[in-house]
């Protein structure tokens, strides 16, 4: 595979990935416990990290404004715990796999792949990425655990394939082209 073709592998595994993150579903589950979905976003990705202040996880998440970030999860850990927050995300997550995902042809294969290239990730400076693919997953298989590797691939591989950072820099790969000069 060529990097221009995991570029675009990676894309879709991102947009898959992430398909849950503001999904009608999730935003529901998360009114229904008192959070606005940009509220249920921080905490729900967040709250893997436990009761900690904004900045680790603003640190963390690698983007945002620190203002905006530290209001949106300060809020959200006064109306919910960081870390029932992040189960509850992540439950929305396991649902929506398990409502659209239960039929696809081939997710046996998928499923087996992505956690390969869970298993071969270093999780070195992917604080989000090393806790989500800690967190457990549930045993009705696969569509439960699709969704979560899923997730788990997306942030590794949108992270590993990024102009930003390429985890084999650390290693003294050549880079690709328009990477930054190591």
């Amino acid at each position: 595979m060529t990097n221009d073709e995991f570029g675009v592998f990676a894309k879709q595994v991102a947009e898959v990935g992430s398909a849950f993150y503001f999904h009608p579903d999730t935003l529901a589950t998360g009114k229904a416990s008192g959070l606005d979905g940009f509220r249920f976003y921080f905490v729900g990705r967040g709250g893997v990290l436990g009761d900690v202040e904004a900045d680790v996880v603003h640190s963390a998440f690698g983007y945002f404004e620190p203002a905006l970030f530290a209001t949106m999860w300060n809020s959200a850990k006064e109306i919910i715990p960081a870390r029932d927050g992040a189960r509850l995300y992540m439950g929305c997550n396991h649902a929506l796999g398990r409502a659209k995902l239960a039929d696809v042809a081939g997710l046996d294969a998928f499923c087996e792949a992505a956690g390969a290239v869970n298993d071969a990730i270093d999780p070195t400076g992917l604080a989000l990425y090393a806790v989500v693919a800690a967190e457990p997953v549930p045993d009705d298989l696969p569509p439960g655990r699709s969704t979560l590797r899923w997730c788990s691939a997306r942030h590794g591989a949108a992270r590993t394939s990024s102009p930003s950072w390429h985890q084999d820099w650390r290693r003294g790969s050549p880079t690709r082209s328009g990477d930054p000069p190591m």
